[in-house]
């Protein structure tokens, strides 16, 4: 069981990384709390229904609460956003929970849990045995069970929870910060405020509304409240304006004639690219210098690409074909690869089945400097006579120094194991 102490402590070390804006400190708390939290809150998903109170209560009164609450604030992160969702919204209007702070009330997400497992030799054995188990409780709210056979014992091994009674909690603020926090007690004891854990508005959201991860839950409060981020809304333009060029074409056909006729023939690929990197914008810490970060597998990308054949038929791009094509993304400064000692740890890792470092991207925006760049860079290669499709690390060192070489083929060597 999570001790009060422990986690108290990593709690008062996310609100210091947010106070201090310490965004690596921040993240490194925030996913020890949360992996610790997490065993609670995805057995709660399992366990509440989909029309849980909570739940009813905020589709009831969206309207009302996105009038009474909403906060109406453009933030610049994401860290920025949960700081005004923990201090600055109440919960209980949010959950439709009608007590005062401390009060005790029964949880609407949580109940005590009763568990069982045996080993039987038959599979009916197993399924006797949960039954028996189930009957002789006089009542129940939910109950959930597997039975699976243990192919090396050559039994049928069964695991039984019952839930049987609503758990306790209350809300408490805390008086000189604003959090609010939703305490499960550990005891019958009205008096008594000893707890087990303890949730965010976030989490609890995250419960009731079985969302996939707490950055959906983050993005979901976000807009029922009106609180935009600013990261988050230059992301997603610069993924509207980067795509809008490559697919009406018309500016690089006007402005960057040469750049145009090189991208020509792999512009769909990249666009894909950008597709792609759109999906990963989440927390503003993700980031490196300011743009969100992803990554993809070669293959994943090309599956994604097709090509006509002169029959009309389509076939999808290979490794063989992906590989020089982000080449090139690179070298044209229309992708970024990150440096691997400047990724942050977690991200961190070999590609598997290869002694290679894993690569991270982030795309810029295609601004003017951005797109004259690339065209540079293009009659670059045609004035040394190199096809793109004939592009190699020694010429890119030839062609373009030590530096842009680094930029583009830099992560591409062995590596001892990371620590």
């Amino acid at each position: 069981m999570v001790t009060k102490d422990k986690m108290l402590n990593l709690s008062a070390e996310k609100d210091y990384a947010t106070d201090t804006n310490d965004t690596e400190l921040l993240e490194e708390a925030n996913g020890k709390l949360y992996n610790i939290k997490k065993q609670y809150i995805n057995r709660a998903k399992t366990i509440v229904t989909d029309q849980n109170p909570y739940k009813e209560y905020l589709i009831e009164n969206l309207e009302y609460i996105k009038s009474q609450l909403a906060v109406n604030v453009i933030v610049r992160t994401t860290e920025e956003a949960v700081k005004v969702l923990k201090e600055k919204v109440d919960m209980r209007l949010i959950f439709g929970i009608d007590n005062q702070y401390t009060e005790v009330f029964e949880s609407e997400l949580f109940f005590k849990e009763e568990y069982y497992e045996g080993i039987e030799a038959t599979q009916e054995e197993a399924e006797i045995s949960v039954s028996n188990l189930i009957n002789k409780k006089d009542g129940f709210i939910k109950i959930n069970y597997s039975i699976e056979e243990n192919k090396g014992l050559g039994m049928w091994m069964y695991r039984l929870s019952i839930y049987t009674a609503k758990l306790s909690g209350y809300i408490a603020k805390d008086s000189d910060t604003g959090r609010q926090r939703y305490f499960l007690k550990s005891n019958s004891n009205l008096d008594d405020y000893s707890y087990d854990v303890y949730f965010d508005i976030i989490e609890i959201y995250e419960i009731c509304n079985k969302c996939e991860n707490q950055y959906l839950a983050i993005k979901q409060l976000c807009e029922l409240l009106n609180i935009q981020i600013q990261y988050e809304i230059d992301q997603e333009n610069k993924y509207k304006n980067n795509l809008q060029i490559l697919q009406e074409n018309k500016l690089l056909k006007q402005s960057y004639p040469i750049l145009n006729e090189c991208l020509k023939h792999h512009s769909e690929l990249l666009e894909i690219v950008n597709m792609e990197g759109k999906k990963y914008i989440n927390y503003s810490s993700n980031s490196y210098k300011g743009e969100n970060i992803f990554t993809f597998s070669n293959e994943f990308i090309g599956s994604m690409a097709v090509k006509e054949n002169k029959d009309d038929t389509k076939i999808k791009y290979g490794k063989g074909t992906v590989n020089p094509k982000l080449t090139l993304f690179c070298l044209f400064g229309l992708l970024h690869k990150i440096p691997f000692e400047e990724l942050p740890k977690k991200h961190r890792h070999k590609t598997f089945g290869y002694n290679r470092k894993e690569n991270y991207y982030i795309v810029p925006q295609y601004t003017e400097s951005v797109l004259l760049e690339a065209q540079n860079r293009v009659r670059k290669l045609k004035e040394a006579k190199v096809k793109p499709t004939k592009f190699t690390g020694e010429k890119c060192k030839v062609i373009f120094g030590e530096e842009i070489y680094k930029s583009v083929f830099g992560n591409y060597y062995k590596v001892e194991e990371i620590g």
